[in-house]
């Protein structure tokens, strides 16, 4: 979970260069609020689903 945490932020400030302002920033910093807690496989299953969904969204935003 937290590589590929790492490797949405990388991405994230790649494609955004900083530039922020469709919120995305402030749902990747929850995840990670997230991830940091205790979590049964059913919670990290869940959390996977909504990162692929915020991963989507970065990439319709931010196109490369």
């Amino acid at each position: 979970m937290a590589q590929r945490l790492e490797r949405l932020t990388g991405e994230f400030q790649e494609r955004t260069g900083g530039n922020d302002t469709s919120g995305l920033g402030r749902q990747l910093r929850e995840f990670y609020y997230v991830a940091a807690q205790e979590q049964t496989a059913e919670e990290r299953m869940n959390l996977n689903v909504q990162l692929d969904a915020w991963q989507q969204q970065l990439r319709m935003y931010f196109p490369k």
